[in-house]
């Protein structure tokens, strides 16, 4: 067996060893739903690109290796689609770079110095192609490098060695682990290149860029799942402390006294009462243990529940409107019962007039809106921190934090013109 038929096989094994690693890091990029959408997107894409390098690599190999003369089209074609896609990898590893260091990609110098170099580089490929100076094909079939080989090969390095550069001057904002991946990524496929040009026959470097590339994904993902965590243990503690804030005794005991009375004026009130408590608590009790969002009309419901058990102390003072024009949307729980049960803590005062409080659901521009009204007095957020406004402040930060992590969502708290106050939560649909 001959030195370049093992040369043959070495090459084939490592471009489809890249081929099918690229290919499981697509699918595992299209697949983990958790990492944020920028790290995401960037990556399926960079995993695009390195699956069809390593791709036409295979194909090229095979073509000029198992063909005849009659595909040194196919061999010209593939090679060049090849290089196209391995040089554009390094822009792409510049932005996770700028993602991780939270720069902004699109005004960075060195992203427009690398996508400079790779201009430059496309258009050295395409002079190649009809010259002989940097690489060639003969009639039948058969690669050679050119005597000024060496200069293509000079944008993708500048790339790589702008990369380290980066990584060291911006060090002290990536975590140590990071930077040990991100400088592997630079660095393996730089001594790849090096040893490719030294030992003419084996490409090593297909075979350093993919595993350079599972590399830095690593990073990124442990990035990502760390911080995914840290979400989820935030949303188990604003749950908790949002349950414990719905089950004061306070309330409870309200209740329990109510319902003990009209035990003997109204027993059929009293049960009705009994059974939209009931609802009340089991809606509380399930919503702790739910981690994901829920649809709007259990939310409702639960809001109605609460709502019942308030109108059933304070009959001639409380006065609900629901007009839900769109429910087909989800949301986290334990959203709109706290806002209402808000404006009834504000509004309702039996020294005032009886408190309206209006909850309203339409869609608009793509999104979807609930809005929440009342005619109280409404509460000043400058005032002292008593107990009561603090408990307040805790529940609505805990309404405001869950919706941001875990539908994108917004509230917005202000004063309604005619008096009372206005709670606008905003969901992208």
């Amino acid at each position: 067996m001959d030195q370049y038929f093992i040369y043959e096989i070495i090459n084939i094994v490592f471009s489809s060893t890249g081929m099918i690693l690229s290919f499981f890091g697509l699918v595992f990029s299209l697949s983990f739903k958790h990492m944020q959408k920028a790290y995401r997107t960037v990556f399926i894409i960079f995993f695009s690109i390195l699956l069809a390098y390593a791709t036409s690599n295979v194909i090229f190999l095979v073509s000029v290796d198992l063909l005849d003369e009659s595909f040194v089209f196919l061999s010209k074609l593939s090679l060049f689609i090849e290089s196209i896609f391995s040089a554009s990898l390094m822009p792409f590893i510049t932005i996770t770079i700028l993602l991780i260091t939270s720069k902004k990609a699109i005004t960075s110098k060195m992203l427009w110095a690398e996508i400079s170099l790779f201009f430059i580089y496309v258009v050295l490929l395409i002079i190649t192609q009809f010259t002989t100076f940097i690489y060639y094909f003969t009639p039948d079939n058969e690669y050679h490098r050119g005597p000024y080989y060496p200069l293509l090969l000079v944008p993708p390095v500048l790339m790589m060695i702008l990369n380290l550069i980066f990584l060291f001057i911006n060090r002290a904002n990536i975590s140590r682990k990071n930077l040990f991946y991100f400088t592997s990524y630079a660095a393996i496929p730089l001594i790849c290149m090096i040893i490719q040009i030294a030992l003419y026959g084996i490409q090593f470097i297909i075979i350093g860029t993919t595993i350079s590339s599972f590399l830095m994904f690593r990073a990124a993902l442990s990035e990502q799942l760390m911080l995914y965590v840290r979400q989820q243990n935030t949303l188990a503690k604003q749950k908790t402390d949002i349950m414990l804030l719905q089950m004061r005794p306070h309330f409870i005991y309200n209740t329990m006294s109510s319902i003990y009375y009209l035990c003997e004026q109204d027993p059929k009130k009293a049960q009705t009462l009994v059974g939209d408590f009931t609802s009340y608590l089991r809606k509380n009790m399930s919503a702790i243990a739910t981690h994901e969002l829920i649809p709007f009309s259990e939310e409702l419901e639960h809001t109605r529940a609460y709502l019942a058990v308030e109108k059933a102390r304070y009959e001639k003072l409380l006065f609900v409107d629901y007009k839900p024009e769109y429910t087909d949307f989800s949301l986290p729980p334990l959203t709109l019962q706290p806002i209402v049960e808000n404006s009834i803590k504000h509004g309702l005062d039996q020294d005032l007039p009886p408190l309206h409080v209006q909850v309203h659901t339409y869609q608009k521009d793509g999104n979807v809106y609930i809005v929440v009204k009342d005619n109280g007095p409404g509460y000043d957020p400058t005032e002292n921190q008593t107990e009561n406004l603090r408990i307040v402040h805790i529940g609505l930060d805990s309404v405001k934090e869950r919706l941001k992590l875990m539908c994108n969502g917004t509230i917005k708290i202000e004063a309604a013109q005619e008096g009372g106050t206005i709670v606008t939560i905003c969901i992208p649909k």
